[in-house]
């Protein structure tokens, strides 16, 4: 199966890994490249994160403490969103269900 990485995904990663790549770039590219390639997992697994909202799922890296949110289609995992365990969410608004309404 494909795995394919959303705009709001790829952003998402970009921004929670931004305090790592400003104190240390090498530690930001090992992480990425970690959780990337925790991802592709996924082609030949699907289901192996927990069930989630909305018919999402979630994989939880053990390695490092981020959470991949992703969608399992006919032809694909969609990976929606990645955010640091530590961050302060509503994941239902992250990932688009929700509008907020303080913009």
């Amino acid at each position: 199966m494909r795995v394919k990485w959303t705009k709001k995904a790829l952003a998402s990663l970009e921004k929670e890994t931004e305090y790592i790549r400003k104190n240390n770039i090498q530690a930001s590219q090992k992480v990425v490249s970690h959780i990337k390639n925790s991802v592709k997992g996924l082609s030949d697994n699907p289901y192996m994160g927990r069930e989630c909202v909305y018919e999402t799922r979630e994989l939880i890296n053990p390695s490092y403490p981020f959470i991949v949110w992703y969608e399992v289609t006919k032809d694909s995992v969609n990976i929606l969103l990645v955010k640091h365990m530590a961050s302060n969410f509503d994941y239902e608004y992250k990932l688009g269900f929700i509008e907020n309404t303080d913009d």
